[in-house]
């Protein structure tokens, strides 16, 4: 969010609020600076995105579609997964790009790639998908 409002989420210890504007490089560059937990990002972005979720000019709105990411609360799950690092990396130069969508992986992209693929291949293609999910 560009400016910060005192009072969005209750007071905390372990989350500090960031000023970041998406068409502001330098804004990134130093969110991305003071960020030293990177599975606080996620809690960043979801407040800046409650905050205003009435904007409606497309270079503030940007959608990240990842899959599984490797942290401790999936380390059980024994699938492709992509590193909060490298989501992250995608994450910036795809905004540095000035791209609004930003498929953070290969599964990701692979998903994306077949939804103009008529049903009756899309949806045992999907089972297959869960199935593995569900078995490891």
């Amino acid at each position: 969010m560009r400016s910060p409002k005192a009072g969005i989420l209750p007071p905390s210890d372990t989350l500090t609020i960031l000023p970041l504007g998406i068409t502001d490089p330098d804004t990134i560059r130093k969110a991305f600076a003071q960020v030293s937990d990177i599975a606080g990002l996620p809690e960043l972005t979801t407040a800046a995105h409650t905050q205003d979720s009435s904007t409606t000019d497309p270079l503030e709105n940007v959608g990240l579609l990842v899959g599984m990411i490797d942290t401790p609360m999936t380390k059980n799950w024994n699938i492709p997964k992509s590193s909060a690092t490298s989501v992250v990396t995608e994450a910036y130069n795809c905004i540095a790009a000035g791209a609004l969508e930003i498929l953070a992986d290969d599964t990701t992209r692979d998903l994306k790639s077949r939804l103009n693929t008529k049903g009756e291949e899309l949806y045992p293609w999907m089972h297959a998908q869960l199935r593995a999910l569900m078995a490891s």
